[in-house]
């Protein structure tokens, strides 16, 4: 595994609270950056045959044990911009191997924006964040949000997310080195 370094082709995971646009913004910032790109979502739920909803019915301790395991075989591939799930980096477990195996990049989005960007999303359904019109259910996912909020500050590069798409894919070209030698 290539550790951490400024010039070197190591991975970026992007990190941040369910609805911060991490699969947006990995997809745009790997064209720009000609990288491989990887949602973990996506590959966990093709390798498992089953959706991210339905592992969570295993409970979501079954489902953080894959989620690590699937990071930790994405971190492999060298030179990857991988969008993690939401809770991957807030583990204790996993956070200290993924701040020395990559460089993390939270996507810091206002909560309401993250709502936001939920309830516009017909693709995924997120088991920590659905029904978010019922009240208790955003109250849920609030207190979610600020349970993890100190925890991604954790990460290497902090980007506020709340910008438009090309400014977002920016900030991170110009603060995370290794993608400045890439960039078409």
């Amino acid at each position: 595994m290539v550790g951490r370094s400024n010039t070197g082709p190591e991975s970026v995971i992007l990190t941040g609270i369910t609805g911060a646009g991490k699969s947006t913004v990995g997809e745009k910032l790997a064209r720009r950056t000609r990288r491989l790109f990887v949602d973990a979502d996506d590959f966990i739920e093709k390798k498992h045959r089953r959706t991210i909803e339905q592992m969570f019915e295993d409970g979501e301790s079954y489902f953080r044990a894959l989620e690590s395991f699937a990071l930790r075989q994405l971190l492999k591939r060298s030179g990857t911009i991988i969008a993690s799930g939401g809770g991957a980096f807030v583990q204790d477990k996993n956070r200290p191997w993924m701040l020395a195996e990559a460089t993390v990049v939270w996507l810091d989005v206002p909560f309401e924006l993250a709502v936001d960007h939920i309830r516009n999303d017909n693709k995924r359904v997120r088991p920590l964040a659905k029904n978010l019109d019922d009240p208790e259910k955003l109250e849920a996912f609030r207190r979610l949000y600020h349970v993890r909020y100190p925890l991604y500050q954790k990460a290497h590069v902090h980007i506020d997310a709340s910008l438009p798409l090309d400014k977002i894919v920016e900030q991170i070209v110009r603060n995370v080195p290794q993608l400045k030698s890439t960039v078409s």
